[in-house]
């Protein structure tokens, strides 16, 4: 601690746990919007591969980097930054579910559930997905 304040580990890239959970949230909508890394690279003026830093929170984004993103990607710097002035005592950490959905197989089977109209038909194919995890179905 210094000064009263705890520190963050910051690794020697500059980067924080903060960068991975944003480049996450970048991900994850670059996805439902289907862009490729190519095309959100190309909208900001930068290389693929720089895209992918940002995503995999290698590299950090700054401010107007990340409203470019946003705007290209129809949505806000809120939503890109996620809830991030939470609990400030706490580490902030992307959950499994969260990784998931910033996954091609997140958003393909998210859009597939929405194109299922029937309520019981849905829930047969979670029921199916639980079996198939070996989760229990709790309905």
């Amino acid at each position: 601690m210094k000064n009263g304040r705890k520190q963050v580990k910051v690794t020697k890239r500059g980067t924080t746990p903060i960068d991975g959970i944003i480049g996450n949230k970048i991900r994850a909508r670059r996805l439902e919007m289907h862009f490729s890394q190519q095309q959100l690279a190309d909208a900001l003026g930068v290389s693929f591969q720089q895209v992918q830093k940002y995503e995999k929170g290698v590299n950090r984004v700054g401010v107007g980097r990340l409203q470019q993103m946003a705007q290209f990607l129809e949505t806000d710097i809120r939503y890109l930054m996620g809830d991030l002035a939470g609990d400030r005592k706490k580490p902030p950490t992307v959950s499994r579910f969260a990784k998931f959905m910033a996954t091609k197989d997140g958003a393909d089977i998210v859009e597939a559930m929405i194109r299922i109209e029937s309520p019981a038909l849905r829930k047969s194919v979670i029921q199916l997905a639980r079996t198939l995890g070996g989760a229990e179905a709790n309905a």
